[in-house]
């Protein structure tokens, strides 16, 4: 378990373009103190003013377009401008934006400090009463830039600091305004962007709405559940599953929160309408405050270290189906995207996913809403605590249902039908089960595969949750399989290609292996290559990196290529007609040029080449018909 995103502590020499740089002719960059999905964090010496500085250098993801790289860089100027009106000892200063080249830097305080993550990770969780003191000083933070119109909108361990060494009694400073809201200012969600932690982002966030003051409270509220019980509220092994978690399920038990319950029911409220008020919460802070502290034996706090195994709480940015700002160079971003940053190598840390990382999910039409939406007035969109359980059964496929359209057409209509007699039987998110599969039925092609892929894995967590029936789920992914299985390599690389850094830390690994297999690999080494990718797809979806639909569609393809034979056939149908050019007509010569060419070329070149062949095959009078009958069954499965 993490509590959240953080830097990762780097020596100097590993940040990025390494120190002793001048940036601008102004800032001396000295130590990089650490680097998170988007950026290093360098300490600096203002060369003017003789002071040191805090210079965080821009990064981008990997993959990224040129148009989400603006928008990452409009980010970084919007959190100078919404720093820039806000003038308060709880929130970092911002001094200065600059560009040096191509790359942006942010110019703020230095503060000697670590954030709340370090902190409960390396002294272990607070006590009650000091997270009431940390959450009143957040409090008053939130409230200056509350009283400007500004919504922080990614409140979260890391982004608090804390000074000195004894948890909450030093200094406590917000920082990071990269995607707060600003009056006047043209929202990023409004180009297609949104920004946040899975496990921190409100439920009204998290259904794509609107952020208010009170969305900053609901994440409060789940900063300071980590800061006393040492883990977030919600957390799941993938963003998906952590985003409907904090829209349907139940958070975390308390273990250590002492008097700070109520107040976190409050701040934790699924309707933004019924959450605590700031004021009441500031009463209710208070009051735990001042309570007298439990000693440690009786508060029995776990040891460093301890509280804070490491499952991924990842920072996301969410697209909506909108134009990127102009002059960007982007048009709209279609599907959901994943990405998070590689697991690192050694320790209980690379076993698991990166506790560090940046995930990307482009939300389009009701996709996500298959998990973290809802109808109704039911602000959970969780079934009653005395419900039963979901249980309905779909009638078995049409005989005549042949092809994976059919099948899935089939499938929606039998979902109607059962969320038609008895709705509580198919689960809480049927409405959107049925939408997310029309979404599914409106796309072609690679599109077409990629959402299947992702609302079969959706729709996994959905059963998981409890919010549908699990038969229902398993007819449904197994139906969206079959849609998003290629038929040729060349189908699965342009699926995975849709969206590479969709389907998890390994997707963009897997995406560039996939393509040089498909386009790079010689003949002869084909199946060693795929051999590797079987057992590299089969390891990633064991860790979490990729969903097991993928796995699912890729493994029988990639088995297939892996397999020695189909090219040991192609070399000895080459070696036979070599010896013997005879045998095969008035067309031998093309044949041996066609069949020496096969023999060499990757996957993708290979097909075509062996394509074009038994299209020579197929004319009459150019061939035998002996080889015709020889020829045929050896290279027909090369095209693949």
């Amino acid at each position: 378990m993490s509590i959240g995103p953080r830097l990762t502590v780097v020596g100097g020499a590993e940040g990025a373009g390494g120190p002793d740089r001048v940036v601008t002719g102004r800032y001396r960059l000295a130590v990089a103190l650490g680097r998170g999905g988007m950026g290093t964090v360098w300490r600096a010496e203002d060369l003017m003013l003789g002071r040191d500085v805090a210079v965080k250098e821009l990064t981008f993801p990997p993959g990224a377009t040129a148009a989400e790289r603006e928008v990452l860089r409009e980010r970084m100027r919007r959190e100078a401008r919404a720093a820039a009106q806000l003038d308060h000892p709880g929130l970092v200063t911002v001094h200065d934006v600059v560009e040096d080249g191509a790359t942006t830097y942010l110019v703020l305080q230095y503060v000697p400090a670590r954030t709340l993550t370090e902190v409960v990770e390396q002294d272990g969780p607070l006590s009650p009463q000091e997270t009431a003191r940390l959450g009143l000083a957040l409090l008053e933070a939130l409230g200056a830039a509350h009283e400007r119109g500004i919504v922080h909108r990614d409140v979260k361990p890391s982004n608090v600091l804390v000074t000195g060494r004894d948890g909450a009694s030093g200094r406590v400073l917000l920082t990071d305004f990269g995607i707060a809201s600003v009056p006047g200012q043209d929202g990023l969600t409004a180009t297609g962007m949104l920004v946040g932690s899975p496990g921190y982002m409100s439920p009204e966030r998290a259904r794509g709405g609107d952020a208010g003051p009170a969305s900053d409270l609901w994440s409060l509220g789940a900063t300071l559940f980590t800061a006393v019980e040492g883990r977030p509220p919600f957390e799941g092994p993938d963003a998906v599953t952590t985003l409907a978690r904090v829209v349907f399920g139940e958070h975390a038990p308390y273990r250590r929160a002492g008097p700070l319950p109520p107040v976190l029911e409050g701040l934790l409220d699924r309707d933004p309408t019924a959450r605590t008020t700031a004021a009441a919460a500031e009463r209710a802070l208070a009051a735990v405050a001042a309570t007298p502290e439990r000693t440690e034996a009786e508060a029995a706090s776990p040891p460093p270290g301890a509280v804070a195994p490491d499952a991924p709480a990842r920072t996301a940015l969410l697209h909506r189906e909108a134009d990127l700002p102009t002059g960007a160079g982007g048009t709209s971003t279609d599907g959901l995207r994943v990405v998070v940053a590689p697991r690192r190598a050694g320790g209980r840390r690379a076993r698991r996913l990166a506790a560090a990382g940046l995930v990307v999910v482009a939300v389009v039409g009701a996709l996500l809403a298959l998990v973290l939406t809802r109808t109704g007035s039911t602000p959970t969109g969780a079934a009653p605590a005395d419900a039963d359980p979901p249980a309905a059964v779909l009638p078995a496929l049409p005989a005549d249902a042949d092809t994976p359209d059919e099948q899935l057409d089939a499938t929606v209509t039998a979902v109607e039908e059962a969320l038609a007699s008895d709705p509580g039987s198919v689960g809480t998110v049927a409405d959107q089960l049925v939408t997310g599969l029309r979404e599914v039925q409106q796309r072609d092609g690679p599109a077409r595969r990629w959402a299947a892929l992702f609302a079969s894995d959706a729709t996994a967590a959905a059963a998981t949750e409890g919010t549908l029936a699990p038969a229902v789920a398993d007819r449904v992914r197994q139906v969206l399989a079959e849609v998003a299985r290629p038929d040729r390599l060349v189908d699965l690389v342009e699926t995975v290609g849709h969206d590479r850094q969709t389907l998890g830390p390994a997707g963009p690994r897997l995406f560039d292996a996939l393509v040089a297999l498909d386009h790079d690999v010689p003949a002869d080494q084909t199946a060693d290559r795929a051999a590797a990718l079987v057992t590299d797809v089969t390891d990633a979806a064991a860790a979490g990196e990729i969903g097991g639909t993928l796995r699912d569609v890729a493994l029988p393809l990639l088995r297939e290529l892996a397999d020695p034979r189909p090219q040991q056939a192609l070399r000895a149908l080459l070696d036979d007609v070599e010896r013997d050019p005879g045998q095969v007509g008035p067309a031998a010569d093309e044949v041996l040029v066609s069949l020496r060419a096969a023999a060499e070329l990757p996957v993708f070149e290979q097909g075509a080449e062996v394509g074009g062949l038994l299209a020579l095959l197929r004319d009459q009078g150019r061939v035998t018909a002996a080889f015709r009958d020889e020829a045929v069954p050896v290279l027909t499965p090369l095209v693949r």
